[in-house]
């Protein structure tokens, strides 16, 4: 109990522990041994005398994450596998972490994670998107783009930014701490910023930007601040009637080589893919502007959708 023993010389034979402290105390060994022991020291509870320090973790201890099962991309998650492929972390996981996995027949097991590496960022620049990088979130084939285009547009244009928005259609809000809101399969992931707009009755959403934690396919809880530790509380503000709809930016990073002609009828535009970029919905919206190819904005606007997210 927070004594104090300095030793010197101090041989033992055959101990299991040659020195034991217990509760705060303080042992300073100086040439000693315990021949053919266990433990030289061995140092218990603590002391009654500290006050331990309140601290706040700066991330969450777990977090989940997504299995991608897919073959051309050569992630086969086959059974007796040594690596697993997941996507939508949060943060890298560390090695020694626990990965924990609830199989269909096994049921739910842990494995000790020996090493990891970042297949979004090979080369470690922290950018993502480069030549060798395989994103699970990026995009792999995209639709055909809605086209209307103006004179002197007719020219290819190399590593055009886009932008990604999805919408979905609110059928319901309730008075509760969070509030909690209904988009009917809005695939969204926790963290995701929403903008809400057209709400009838609860026009205190309106015009607003949330962020959201999932609650189940179709429903999500509307927090303010990106850690989701700030709910937004709905307990005064009025009731939901009808209508509203709740629009995401999903991803960044998507760059297009754009070759436009309008020589024939309809006018058209042959878009392919220059990064992937990452962190899409397979469901998204994207959009070239049209001041980006030699059009105006929003009048000569390539809008489409993707097809296939890899």
């Amino acid at each position: 109990n927070a004594a104090f023993s300095e030793q010197v010389s101090t041989f033992t034979y055959y101990c299991h522990t040659a020195m034991y402290a217990n509760n705060g105390s303080e042992i300073r060994g100086l040439n000693c041994s315990n021949g053919y022991g266990n433990f030289g020291l061995v140092a218990e509870g603590a002391d009654p005398n500290e006050v331990p320090d309140q601290i706040t973790l700066k991330n969450n201890q777990t977090q989940s994450a997504k299995a991608i099962t897919d073959a051309p991309a050569g992630f086969s998650n086959a059974f007796d596998d040594p690596s697993l492929y997941v996507y939508d972390l949060a943060r890298p996981p560390t090695t020694s972490s626990l990965i924990t996995i609830d199989h269909p027949t096994a049921g739910t097991l842990n494995y000790v994670v020996s090493s990891i590496t970042n297949l979004s960022d090979v080369d470690g620049d922290g950018i993502q998107g480069e030549t060798g990088d395989a994103l699970a979130t990026g995009a792999r084939t995209v639709g055909a783009p809605t086209v209307v285009t103006a004179g002197g547009m007719t020219a290819t244009h190399t590593d055009i930014a886009t932008t990604a928005t999805k919408t979905n259609t609110i059928t319901g809000a309730t008075q509760a701490n969070p509030v909690v809101v209904t988009m009917t399969g809005h695939n969204l992931r926790d963290g995701d910023k929403v903008t809400i707009a057209s709400v009838v009755g609860m026009t205190e959403l309106n015009t607003n930007t949330y962020y959201v934690k999932k609650v189940d396919a179709n429903d999500v809880q509307l927090y303010s601040d990106s850690l989701l530790r700030n709910t937004v509380d709905g307990t005064g503000f009025t009731a939901y009637t009808s209508g509203g709809t709740g629009t995401v930016a999903t991803g960044s990073g998507l760059t297009m080589n754009v070759t436009i002609d309008h020589a024939g009828s309809p006018d058209t535009a042959v878009l392919a893919i220059n990064r992937p970029g990452t962190l899409y919905h397979a469901d998204s919206a994207i959009t070239i502007l049209g001041t980006d190819i030699g059009g105006a904005s929003p009048a000569n606007d390539l809008t489409f959708n993707f097809k296939f997210c890899s």
